[in-house]
């Protein structure tokens, strides 16, 4: 039996939304996780639906969707 995911942690494809403004990307705009980097300090890049990409983002800066494009609750 799989074990249930973590949602604070995010993976590569996930499929995120802004959690608050970001340069050139409105708090709620959509988009997808291209690379998890990070030891200490998890950052993540991520290309927006507004074909706007940006990297060295926190965890907290980024809200999981699910697969209808609900937020996941964390917690």
């Amino acid at each position: 039996m799989a074990r249930p995911r973590d949602p604070l942690k995010l993976r590569r494809k996930d499929r995120v939304e802004a959690a608050e403004d970001l340069p050139g990307v409105p708090a709620g705009t959509g988009g997808r996780v291209v690379v998890v980097v990070g030891f200490r300090w998890t950052r993540y890049w991520v290309h927006f639906d507004n074909q706007v990409e940006i990297g060295q983002l926190d965890r907290s800066q980024l809200t999981l969707l699910d697969k209808n494009g609900r937020p996941v609750p964390v917690g």
